[in-house]
């Protein structure tokens, strides 16, 4: 396991922070223009003009987002997706019931739903 120091300047998710910053950084404001963020912003942050974010974060095998783990959930979906289709054309599963496995969708009724393609802009 390793600790590593994440730092989220203001309007970082811009420049795609919140990012792990080297442990031998030295000049906060220089890496941060490194990294993408805006020079003025920077110079603020170095005046003190301007707060940022610092935390510690614990990185190791038993992180969820672990690069590897990434291929394996992507294929877990997609079978995932084929059985609730398969299901769903063979009859063993109605589009309400599907509707209701996948929380995410719950307050939509599948039955009801028509998409028309009309200049390639789908209508629903």
């Amino acid at each position: 396991m390793t600790t590593v120091t994440m730092i989220d300047p203001p309007e970082g998710w811009r420049y795609g922070f919140p990012k792990a910053m080297p442990a031998d950084v030295t000049d906060v404001p220089a890496w941060l223009v490194s990294e993408g963020y805006p020079a003025d912003l920077a110079a603020e942050i170095a005046k003190g003009e301007l707060p940022y974010r610092r935390w510690s974060r614990t990185i190791g095998e038993t992180t969820r987002s672990a690069a590897s783990d990434v291929p394996d959930r992507e294929k877990q979906k997609q079978l995932s997706r084929q059985n609730d289709d398969a299901d769903l054309q063979a009859g063993r599963i109605s589009p309400a019931e599907l509707s209701d496995r996948n929380f995410a969708f719950k307050h939509i009724d599948f039955s009801k739903v028509r998409i028309k393609l009309k200049d390639s802009d789908p209508e629903l």
